[in-house]
């Protein structure tokens, strides 16, 4: 049986999590429960669990360090982090730090408990069968950097020739799994990040954890893209225009004050306004207004967890001229006030 123990500051949360999940169904039992990142490393001393299920923010130590703590002291333990917030800044961090999964809270009915732990034990097979020697350290951090620049270039989900070129010179540098994540991972995170849609860069990333082989990966990998290029393609645009359309994307994420025109990010995309009006809707699915509203408010949301600024000054900076206007928008996407919210969550740092 794999040991697990559930770390989090609400007490309900934990005793609500250990009951309802069918930990046996999936080879693993509870052994401790804690109440943040100081007590968790109690238990681990007195007995150390093969998964540690964490929140992200907790008193005296928080989530993050203590995955930090467990990857010094306990390098075989996987983590699945626990949180209220589907962020991208959050998810990215956590996988960045080697977390196996992450699992929103407020995500976890009855009904795909089951998903969740299937997947959970699948990725803790393939952080244990991964656990390798590694390469010597300078021949394999140079590895990294090489297929880092590989995959930045997003051309490879719509251009075949691209992404076989690519499989092609990732398979070359035969990289150990465990270390091709790290490389791919926040790419992918990248992707969903501009199309909007994180839960399935998630999806996608918790599939590859899953794989065992370099060819497992491949089949993975191709799945999941055509998903994407389908997405892309739905209007079926040429690859220019699709091209295009990314780099106006990329554009406007990078964008620290959200403050842009149509007409500049349409020049950003070497297109006129109204052919670039037709084709952003035909390649994101959503007229620019509608995508611009969604990505202000989702900024707004990151920047009302992560600062102490004025809800006005998050406002101005996101785009909105008006707080109260602001505010009722971010009521309709998110069902709370930006206060309420804010109330709700603690500040991340």
């Amino acid at each position: 049986m794999m040991k697990v123990l559930v770390v989090d500051d609400e007490k309900l949360v934990r005793r609500g999590l250990i009951s309802m999940m069918p930990w046996e169904k999936y080879g693993m039992e509870v052994i401790a429960e804690a109440m943040n990142g100081t007590k968790a490393l109690e238990c681990m001393a007195a007995e150390a669990a093969d998964i540690v299920f964490t929140d992200l923010m907790m008193p005296e130590m928080s989530g993050f360090e203590l995955m930090e703590e467990l990857k010094k002291r306990y390098p075989q333990t996987a983590v699945v982090v626990l949180s209220c917030h589907e962020e991208f800044a959050f998810a990215q961090q956590a996988i960045r730090k080697g977390a196996i999964d992450y699992v929103v809270k407020n995500d976890l009915e009855t009904d795909v408990m089951d998903e969740v732990l299937e997947r959970i034990a699948a990725g803790v097979r393939s952080k244990i069968d991964s656990m390798e020697p590694p390469p010597a350290e300078t021949e394999d951090a140079a590895s990294v950097e090489v297929c880092k620049t590989l995959w930045q270039d997003l051309s490879w989900i719509y251009d075949d020739g691209r992404y076989g070129q690519l499989l092609e010179q990732t398979g070359q540098l035969r990289l150990p799994l465990a270390r091709l994540k790290n490389v791919v991972f926040p790419v992918l995170l990248k992707a969903g990040y501009l199309m909007l849609s994180i839960d399935h860069s998630l999806s996608w990333i918790s599939r590859l954890e899953q794989s065992r082989l370099w060819e497992e990966w491949q089949q993975v990998m191709q799945e999941e893209r055509e998903y994407l290029r389908a997405l892309l393609f739905r209007e079926k645009h040429a690859a220019e225009v699709v091209s295009g359309i990314l780099r106006a994307l990329e554009y406007m994420h990078a964008k620290e004050e959200l403050d842009f025109s149509q007409n500049e990010v349409a020049d950003v995309a070497n297109m006129s306004r109204t052919y670039f009006s037709q084709s952003f809707k035909g390649v994101t699915g959503k007229v620019f207004q509608d995508y611009v509203k969604e990505l202000r408010l989702y900024k707004a949301r990151q920047l009302l967890l992560q600062s102490s600024k004025p809800i006005y000054s998050i406002a101005q900076q996101v785009g909105f001229k008006d707080e109260k206007y602001f505010s009722r928008m971010f009521q309709q996407q998110y069902g709370l006030l930006p206060s309420a919210y804010r109330n709700q969550n603690p500040l991340q740092q």
